[in-house]
């Protein structure tokens, strides 16, 4: 095994504002870097490479761009960064030209990931379209190779191929094999060490997937159902209070789920924590773009009813936004 620092073949599958971001981590910690575009931003990355915008500080590479896995090398690391939306049953099989015999494929996904069954056994009776593509993707990739990440890094495009990361103190990543290997978990990790990110290697990433969830599941639909911000959930008293119901509600499915997550977390505090930023869900929604709705809000309500958990400010909130949803997929607007 090659020691921390060596040059890796990485693939970024998805250059949306975090695999953009990742990309130029990468490449300028001196990897092979393989993106994987379409459209716009492959078009814009092939001409121009990709501009990060950190602080105050302007970082540029120029990774490999490429249309599809076929056109790829075999990989050290594949890290999927495409939505849940842009998940399909055949996406194991269209990594297949990119995977080695010690290739780790690393899924980075906000909500309720397409692996969560795998590793909980609480969820393996639901049946969800997400978890039915998650089967499918086991199948053709096999768990050993799979690792499951959660990460906390705010950054928005600003452009095709030009990403602002208006975290640049804060980024995170969260990660755990979904089939217990310490190689494709090793690999990751000394990957992530050469570069200005800090890594976790998680002993228990479900918990994280929930900690993470108590600001997704709660902010994203607020704004979306009121047309509001973060802001005036945080200066809004009756959103404010919202939002703590909403909280203390994920908090209940988290337990029953058997992750306790500290019982002193507050709205208040958590909502003050929280960086200015609009959260790429609220983005989506604005542009008109499906949202990750069903991994964000879907699957929880699902795993509130199979445990028996009542969420009525959340089932009253998830109503309110599949309705406006449907409406933009009628009309092509955000209503």
């Amino acid at each position: 095994m090659p020691a921390a620092g060596y040059p890796r073949r990485i693939a970024i599958f998805g250059l949306g504002a975090i695999g953009s971001h990742l990309a130029v981590k990468c490449a300028l910690a001196g990897h092979r870097v393989t993106a994987i575009a379409r459209g716009e931003t492959y078009k814009a990355v092939a001409d121009r490479g990709i501009t990060l915008l950190a602080g105050k500080t302007e970082l540029h590479a120029e990774p490999v761009t490429v249309r599809t896995p076929t056109e790829a090398e075999e990989q050290d690391l594949v890290v999927v960064s495409i939505k849940s939306t842009s998940l399909t049953d055949t996406l194991g099989h269209e990594l297949a030209p990119m995977i080695g015999a010690s290739t780790a494929v690393l899924f980075i996904a906000n909500g309720i990931p397409w692996w969560y069954p795998h590793m909980a056994v609480s969820a393996r009776s639901i049946n969800l379209p997400l978890f039915r593509i998650g089967e499918r993707i086991l199948r053709d990739l096999t768990p050993e190779r799979v690792l499951g990440g959660v990460i906390y890094s705010a950054n928005s495009v600003l452009t095709p191929g030009r990403v602002s990361n208006n975290s640049p103190d804060r980024n995170r990543l969260f990660f755990a094999s979904v089939g217990s290997s310490a190689d494709a978990e090793r690999t990751t990790e000394e990957l992530f060490t050469t570069i200005d990110f800090e890594v976790v290697r998680s002993a228990n990433i479900l918990e994280q997937v929930w900690r993470k969830l108590l600001i997704s599941m709660c902010v994203p639909p607020i704004c979306i159902a009121a047309g509001a911000t973060a802001t005036d959930i945080r200066e809004t008293p009756a959103l404010r209070a919202l939002f703590g119901n909403l909280l203390r509600e994920a908090q209940e499915i988290a337990r029953a789920q058997g992750h306790l997550l500290g019982l002193d977390i507050e709205a208040d505090a958590l909502l003050a924590g929280m960086p200015d930023h609009t959260p790429s869900m609220i983005v989506d929604y604005l542009a008109g773009r499906p949202i990750e709705s069903e991994a964000t809000f879907a699957a929880p309500v699902a795993l509130a009813r199979a445990t028996c958990v009542p969420t009525p400010a959340l089932d009253t909130l998830f109503a309110v936004v599949s309705h406006r949803l449907s409406v933009q997929t009628r009309t092509g607007s955000a209503t």
